[in-house]
């Protein structure tokens, strides 16, 4: 099943669950009744493995056919101490 959507200021905007022309309604609208009101398919790239620190974060490009979610790989931003950890360093040792 193919997922249809726009690519609008860098997101996603998923294709409506049914659609409402004058007085018909289509429910579960496939490519036919998406693609004439600007919806695209959306093609999913493979994830890529990544370095332990390393996240994914999706990309989106768009071509005149389709969507695609590629994905770009970025450093993990750094753990900040929590509370324990910062009393221990104060401290100079076990804050228990």
């Amino acid at each position: 099943m193919n997922k249809y959507v726009k690519l609008q200021d860098g997101r996603l905007i998923y294709a409506p669950k049914k659609i409402k022309d004058g007085d018909t309604i289509t429910y579960n609208p496939t490519g036919e009744h998406l693609i004439p009101l600007g919806y695209k398919p959306l093609t999913v790239k493979q994830m890529p493995e990544v370095e332990e620190g390393y996240h994914l974060e999706p990309v989106y490009s768009e071509t005149d056919d389709e969507v695609i979610q590629d994905w770009q790989v970025v450093e993990d931003p750094p753990v900040e101490p929590d509370a324990e950890e910062i009393l221990d360093i104060l401290l100079g040792g076990d804050s228990e």
